[in-house]
């Protein structure tokens, strides 16, 4: 029985400290790509994109936050729509987890960034999730605290390096946030992980 207790004890440990890896979340736009062409910025779109690799999860989720981000990109700049497809298959190729399937992806754009460890293209279980959606909903919060000091002139230094992000990209991004947010509190509603 003592045993029995012990190893119990053990497997619950392990699948916590999984998921204790996962760092706060961070973006820095476009990831080494420009933010903006021809004086149009689409970074909400890369943010937007950043909050799905995050976390991580299947190939079919890594598939829809990459379209998710060309088609952005084009809404923000119909004009030239080749700049979303160019975006789309950069992170097809560059966001993998892995680096050619044989290491940690070094990039920091890869899916499942804020993981310690490569999760490859595995569902989230329950206690991921829900490690993710306190870090989320404090980031929330903290938008609510931020807004006022957001202008058109400053970077929105936090979490977020020094990216500038207008006043409009920012409501955005809040919207991006409470979507994936309202998100993971369907998937762990509406299933047993």
């Amino acid at each position: 029985m003592k045993n029995g207790f012990i190893a119990l004890v053990l497997i619950m440990s392990a699948s916590w400290a999984c998921a204790e890896n996962l760092h706060p979340f961070h973006s820095d736009g476009c990831s080494g790509s420009p933010d903006s062409i021809l004086g149009t910025s689409y970074i909400h779109c890369c943010i937007a994109h950043d909050f799905e690799y995050w976390v991580g999860g299947t190939k079919t989720q890594k598939n829809q936050a990459d379209e998710n981000l060309k088609q952005c990109i084009q809404r923000t700049i119909p004009s030239l729509k080749m700049v979303g497809s160019i975006y789309k298959l950069g992170v097809i190729i560059g966001g993998t987890p892995t680096f050619f399937g044989a290491i940690n992806s070094p990039f920091t754009w890869r899916w499942g960034y804020g993981w310690e460890e490569d999760h490859g293209y595995s569902p989230s279980t329950k206690q991921e999730l829900e490690l993710a959606l306190i870090d989320l909903q404090r980031m929330e919060a903290d938008f609510d605290a931020h807004e006022r000091a957001l202008n058109e002139t400053q970077g929105f230094a936090w979490r977020f390096g020094n990216l500038k992000i207008s006043p409009e990209q920012f409501k955005q991004i809040k919207k991006d946030l409470q979507k994936k947010i309202n998100s993971i509190i369907s998937i762990l509603n509406d299933t047993d992980l």
